[in-house]
């Protein structure tokens, strides 16, 4: 395809074309049956030249239009970009009530040493329903000191790029696919329940609840252990 270049004359009278008279010259490589009068392109092939040339960003009637259009779409996207911004760091804002531990094996001893469960809450900074779940369930301190009765809570940071070696070794083990995801296990690091995606602080509550019903009932829903 070659070259458009959007600075081509379209409506100039060709140079040498005698003033008050029908030129008999027409532009080279032009068939003298495809001119119109006066050797001069027919107005279509004006046309759509004209339209070749603004669909390049050369001038064209409506391009003042066309520059005050793109301006307002400028505008509608830095906006947009702000009120991003503004919802993204204002839901990391709030700082979590729950007291969580960062290291499995020590969960785990903690877990064995105080009779508890322990909840694995896989997450990740960059994850913004992980975001909501901060913002909305774990930054309330009446939720976190009922949580923290009856689980260790763990937090598993998948923020990082590439995964450092025991956090990989703990995603792999516990097959993790989404964020958020939480799991329940017990002291000897078999699954009690699991579950991906948002809850409420109350849908949470029923979930650690059934995690504790199950685990005192002796049931594990893990098949792989």
């Amino acid at each position: 395809m070659g070259n458009c270049r959007a600075t081509d004359s379209i409506d100039e009278p060709h140079a040498s074309q005698p003033s008050g008279g029908t030129s008999s010259q027409r532009p080279a490589g032009t068939s003298e049956k495809a001119l119109g009068p006066g050797g001069r392109r027919p107005y279509y092939e004006q046309a759509v030249r004209h339209d070749r040339r603004w669909a390049m960003g050369s001038a064209h009637p409506h391009s003042v239009g066309v520059r005050a259009s793109t301006g307002y779409r400028i505008l509608i996207l830095v906006v947009c970009s702000a009120v991003a911004g503004i919802w993204y760091f204002g839901s990391r804002a709030a700082p979590s009530a729950v007291a969580w531990v960062h290291d499995y094996q020590d969960a785990l001893r903690q877990a064995e040493a105080s009779g508890r469960l322990v909840l694995l809450d896989f997450g990740a900074d960059w994850c913004p329903p992980c975001q909501t779940m901060e913002q909305n369930v774990f930054s309330k301190p009446e939720f976190a000191a009922e949580l923290e009765k009856w689980v260790v809570p763990l937090r598993v940071d998948l923020s990082d790029s590439p995964l450092s070696p025991s956090v990989g070794e703990v995603v792999r083990r516990y097959e993790v696919a989404a964020l958020p995801t939480f799991v329940v296990v017990d002291v000897m690091g078999r699954v009690v329940v699991r579950r991906e995606g948002t809850m409420s602080a109350r849908q949470f509550e029923d979930f650690v609840r059934s995690a504790v019903d199950q685990a005192a009932g002796g049931r594990s829903l893990d098949r792989r252990n």
